[in-house]
């Protein structure tokens, strides 16, 4: 059986939780509420970048050009969300996670799993996904990959990470994460040595 949960309804999670720890399939998808504020943000860098461009000095023009570039890049990530809005986002099952991008969809088992937690960079909080022999996940990941896994480790102490700001709360796709693998809960976890937090 597949429960459907769009983050615009009003269901409530605590019902979610409940199907969850039933191993039932649980799908995500993207906020219009949230999609709408990612494209307004986006239409303010664009009109403060043109304002800028609009000033005399250099440092006004490398800032619109910057505000710029930014909003169109926010834009079309909110467009494609918008225009995918009828797919889901995150997909959890018994067997692990998957997790839908500009680029392709990433799945996650959770026997491959350390641990999960909500991290943050700059105000924007995510479930952060330990796996059990980084290394391992690093060998195997495409060079590119394998960069921006390094950098979500510096920036959020893991190299994966799951929207907790365009589906529901980080602390609900966490509770979510956890209804499935208990185990997986930062008290529950040990990783001697690890570059982790927590």
């Amino acid at each position: 059986m597949t429960t459907v949960f769009a983050a615009q309804s009003t269901r409530s999670i605590d019902a979610l939780l409940e199907r969850a720890r039933a191993g039932e399939r649980v799908e995500l998808y993207a906020s219009l509420k949230r999609i709408g504020i990612i494209m307004a943000y986006s239409m303010g860098f664009i009109a403060a970048g043109i304002f800028s461009l609009g000033l005399g000095s250099l440092k006004a023009h490398i800032f619109g050009v910057g505000g710029i570039a930014l909003g169109l890049g926010s834009l079309g990530a909110g467009a494609w969300l918008f225009a995918t809005r009828g797919r889901p986002l995150v997909v959890f099952d018994s067997a692990g996670v998957s997790v839908r991008s500009l680029r392709n969809v990433s799945r996650y088992r959770w026997a491959e799993l350390r641990r999960a937690f909500v991290g943050s960079v700059r105000r924007q909080r995510f479930v952060c996904l330990v796996p059990r022999d980084l290394d391992a996940a690093l060998a195997a990941a495409a060079p590119v990959t394998r960069r921006l896994m390094s950098t979500n480790v510096a920036l959020m102490g893991a190299p994966y990470g799951l929207p907790g700001n365009l589906t529901e709360s980080a602390d609900d796709v966490l509770a979510l994460v956890l209804a499935y693998a208990p185990e997986l809960a930062p008290e529950a976890s040990s990783y001697e040595g690890a570059p982790f937090p927590g």
